[in-house]
């Protein structure tokens, strides 16, 4: 079993998206009553990490990344053939100008 934690907290919440400890309590409140609404029970100030990924669009980048660092390491490439370095989410930049 790995180390991680089924849940996450607000620390854990405001890390992955990228906002302050206040408004990662209200996504955790939201997703909670979210959850209460389908018949789950919940936590206060915790949620299932695999819901909150899946909740800020981020599970699918995470399998999407996978699968683009396999193919990076087989073509031996480092992406600099694109004509672009590449951003952690998937956007591509210009080409710096050769100065």
């Amino acid at each position: 079993m790995s180390k991680e934690s089924y849940f996450i907290g607000c620390a854990e919440v405001a890390e992955l998206v990228g906002c302050g400890k206040s408004r990662a309590y209200k996504y955790i409140q939201q997703m909670n009553r979210e959850l209460e609404a389908r018949g789950n029970l919940t936590f206060p100030g915790r949620v299932p990490r695999r819901y909150a990924m899946e909740r800020f669009g981020l599970l699918g980048e995470v399998q999407e990344d996978e699968s683009t660092n396999a193919r990076a390491a087989g073509s031996g490439g480092s992406g600099a053939a694109s004509g672009g370095r590449k951003h952690r989410r998937g956007v591509r930049f210009p080409a710096e100008a050769a100065g």
